[in-house]
């Protein structure tokens, strides 16, 4: 987990993403950008360390994780820190993950590929203005 701090204005972002090389990527430019981030590769490493980062703002988590899907992870994050907003990203366009996070109130949906821009866009629309 590394985390960077940022300025009140932007937001602080738990991002959990199985493939390391682009959890890389999100992180440099997260941090480019001055967001406080965490990165996790498993939504039971997240829960296990779950005391130190429930103050984040919003929770972006790929899918297809190796321990857990997206929405389940979301699911247990919310009973934990009920309202948190919460982004899934997937490459699958599968009607199933669509309709699973629908499901969820203050759960969003991204289409891998995506870039910097879409999802900076994303959470300004989810996240009330400092």
């Amino acid at each position: 987990m590394t985390s960077l701090e940022r300025p009140q204005s932007s937001p602080s972002v738990l991002l959990v993403e199985d493939d390391h090389a682009l959890a890389r990527v999100w992180k440099t430019l997260f941090e480019m950008l001055d967001y406080r981030i965490a990165c996790y590769h498993t939504g039971t490493e997240l829960l296990r360390q779950w005391d130190q980062v429930n103050h984040f703002d919003v929770i972006i988590t790929d899918y297809y994780l190796p321990d857990i899907n997206g929405v389940e992870l979301i699911k247990e994050v919310r009973e934990r820190t009920p309202g948190l907003p919460a982004i899934v990203l997937t490459g699958s366009q599968e009607k199933f993950i669509k309709d699973a996070v629908r499901e969820i109130p203050g759960c969003h949906i991204m289409y891998k590929p995506l870039n910097m821009s879409d999802i900076e866009t994303k959470l300004a629309e989810i996240l009330p203005a400092n």
